[in-house]
């Protein structure tokens, strides 16, 4: 993963002028963003005084301002610093010398404390993948899959449909009583629209039907009613719709090619954390997923503590 901070709007200087805090005598600092600067000095010059109770309790206290009065209850409220004017200061993060506990799980990010900042970016940034067959696993909206399908198969004809297991006749047959109440009579299979009644059997015991959401021209002018059919389809389908596009046709990065028969290719996709080839759940990204002290983060063969016997 790659990560750059756009700096275009951020300003070139941070500006200290007659700067009183502690022991500090009207200093005034100009030091630039961007930068690693060192404060250096013998024991009591201020470099405390400048660095913590300066910089980083203005930066911290401003950006405490932008918060809504109750995220502030919860976060450490810092007096305003002794200073004629302060500009060009930006949100800060401190980390202060002390005496630390070492365990056997102690690393860097955890003595740092950093380590739990890390694992929030690490959960909203990942890309997960299917443990079992390695494809990748995203989750994607209706009118992303709607533009997706316009962009890669424009003009062609479409069915959309959502698959109803059929774990025995009798389940079956009370599902279809449901769906029958809410408009669904017809299903696709083989390149035509067969009523739904007719094809379910005790043969069918273990498959699943492909109930028609709907019949369409992919067009950029359907493009509010082929939005709402997905949405549809993938409510009624958990998550997971399917859609028959007359001809070949290419997979894109939430569509996935499930079969071609029939003159018709069968394109798969999911809103939802599930493997759209072969619908295996996948978890959400969590920052417990990312922690060697959780269980659902802990090496399976060190439980965490990077040991091997």
């Amino acid at each position: 993963m790659h990560f750059k901070l756009n700096t275009a709007s951020a300003p070139a200087l941070l500006r200290l002028r007659g700067v009183s805090q502690n022991n500090l005598r009207h200093i005034d600092l100009d030091l630039p963003h961007g930068k690693l600067v060192v404060v250096t000095g013998v024991s009591g010059s201020g470099k405390s005084s400048l660095a913590f109770d300066t910089i980083f309790a203005e930066g911290q206290r401003r950006y405490v301002e932008c918060l809504s009065s109750y995220a502030r209850q919860f976060v450490e409220r810092m007096d305003r610093p002794k200073a004629d004017e302060i500009t060009g200061i930006l949100p800060s993060v401190a980390l202060r010398q002390g005496k630390t506990i070492r365990a056997a799980r102690s690393t860097v990010a955890s003595l740092t404390e950093l380590g739990e900042l890390f694992r929030l970016v690490f959960a909203q940034a990942s890309s997960p993948f299917c443990p079992q067959c390695g494809q990748a696993v995203r989750r994607a909206t209706p009118s992303e899959l709607a533009a997706e399908l316009l962009a890669a198969a424009a003009g062609r004809r479409a069915a959309i449909t959502f698959e109803l297991p059929v774990i025995s006749t009798a389940a079956a047959r009370a599902a279809l009583e449901g769906l029958a109440a809410a408009g669904y009579h017809r299903c696709f299979e083989g390149g035509k629209t067969l009523a739904l009644a007719e094809v379910l059997g005790v043969e069918r015991i273990g498959s699943a039907l492909a109930v028609l959401q709907d019949r369409l021209v992919l067009d950029p002018v359907e493009a509010l009613r082929l939005g709402d059919s997905l949405r549809q389809a993938l409510t009624r389908g958990s998550g997971v719709v399917s859609v028959h596009i007359e001809g070949q046709a290419q997979a894109t990065a939430s569509w996935q090619i499930r079969e071609t028969q029939h003159g018709f290719t069968e394109l798969r996709a999911t809103s939802q954390r599930r493997c759209v080839a072969c619908r295996t759940p996948v978890a959400d990204p969590s920052p417990q997923l990312f922690s060697s002290s959780s269980s659902l983060g802990a090496c399976a063969t060190c439980n965490g503590f990077g040991r091997i016997a």
